[in-house]
């Protein structure tokens, strides 16, 4: 995944200072990194790593949209595409957790423990939420058409199903290949959002 050096440099400036406002992470009674600090680890590692990964998925977009009618090809930009993504998420964590000094396995127990908490669960839902309205519609469309293309979604997703679970049944798809097959799907009804509604 490659970047212009002004878009690394935004980043990377924007990064430092949400994690200087953060100033440092505290740990309670048990060495528990503290719920408020854990989601604000969370929000700043999900915020620039997902800005990237966008970033990444505009860069391929070509790639993918001249290879969509092609399965195979399409199946390996895409699969790529994700490996991309996931060490791109990885990228932003380590960069995290070292200016915190933050080991990964504190990082990964205090999500286990705090996920017990329900208003832990509603932070990070919110995160998510948040994180997703970056990648929506730009510029906004009108009700009309967000509901024909959510109608169009719908319709997809349904063949999508159908298809993964008549393969299934004929013993053409592993059940190991499923989660990409969906994450290669989900991303080709994308870009056919696009070739139809721009």
């Amino acid at each position: 995944y490659i970047f212009s050096e002004s878009e690394e440099k935004k980043i990377k400036r924007c990064l430092n200072t949400d994690m200087k406002e953060l100033g440092h992470v505290s740990k309670d009674s048990s060495g528990t990194i503290k719920v408020q600090d854990f989601i604000e680890l969370f929000r700043i590692i999900s915020k620039y790593s997902r800005m990237k990964i966008r970033q990444n998925k505009r860069n391929n977009a070509g790639k993918r949209r001249k290879n969509i009618a092609n399965d195979e090809a399409y199946k390996e930009i895409v699969t790529a595409q994700i490996s991309d993504e996931e060490k791109i998420y990885q990228e932003f964590a380590t960069m995290v957790m070292e200016y915190f000094n933050v080991e990964e396995n504190d990082f990964l127990m205090a999500q286990q423990i705090h996920m017990s908490n329900p208003l832990f669960q509603k932070a990070m839902a919110n995160i998510q939420n948040n994180l997703e309205d970056i990648d929506s519609f730009d510029p906004p469309i009108s009700k009309e058409k967000a509901k024909e293309i959510f109608l169009y979604v719908e319709e997809q997703k349904f063949k999508i199903m159908e298809s993964i679970m008549k393969r299934q049944a004929q013993g053409e798809l592993a059940q190991s290949d499923t989660t990409i097959t969906l994450l290669v799907e989900h991303s080709r009804i994308e870009d056919q959002i696009y070739e139809l509604y721009g």
